[in-house]
């Protein structure tokens, strides 16, 4: 009897440990490794986006040091770009694609949830119309030891007209070990 209510409590005790637990690797993917952004096309200077749905900053910067214990022991090293706000702001449809720059000399996995994403060539391979928005997630790995500079990613997301082949976008990101590096750094 007596080992039956021990077992009830060791396992009320794990459940709700195991609840913190989920909810620390969330916020910890949320605040540092995960970042999510908003990306607009055409656009130019701080109307391109940044953090946040409502991001006005004109570039993105990932501090590398906001790492928590749990995800660099479950995916070290390992950083998602979300751009949750991937949307046209023109007033004409388009069919995009995507390309990085700077980023050669990384590990970087490409996924979106819109059904007409080409892995192969980038695209939105439908028409976007005006205000109308997608999902593109890029996930960077970055080398163990991390390197030791202050900015060790200098990037650009760029959105191009898939049929005319037209640069609509250029996106600054940067992975920065100290936040001062990047281009709009204290």
């Amino acid at each position: 009897m007596k080992h039956a209510r021990g077992r009830k409590i060791l396992w009320f005790v794990v459940t709700i440990a195991a609840v913190f637990a989920v909810g620390y690797y969330r916020q910890s993917i949320q605040t540092g490794e995960s970042v999510h952004f908003a990306l607009n096309y055409p656009a130019e200077g701080a109307d391109v986006g940044g953090l946040g749905a409502m991001g006005k900053d004109g570039y993105l910067a990932v501090d590398v040091t906001k790492v928590s214990p749990i995800k660099s022991l479950l995916q070290p090293h390992v950083f998602n770009l979300s751009s949750h706000w991937l949307r046209n702001v023109g007033d004409t449809p388009r069919r995009i694609r995507l390309e990085l720059e700077g980023f050669e000399d990384y590990d970087v996995r490409w996924e979106s949830t819109d059904k007409t994403w080409n892995e192969e060539t980038h695209e939105i391979e439908r028409l976007l119309d005006p205000n109308e928005d997608v999902t593109v997630d890029w996930f960077v790995t970055l080398p163990r030891p991390l390197p030791t500079e202050d900015l060790i990613i200098d990037g650009t997301i760029v959105v191009i007209d898939a049929e005319t082949d037209e640069r609509l976008t250029e996106f600054a990101v940067q992975f920065v070990r100290d936040p001062a590096a990047a281009p709009g750094g204290d």
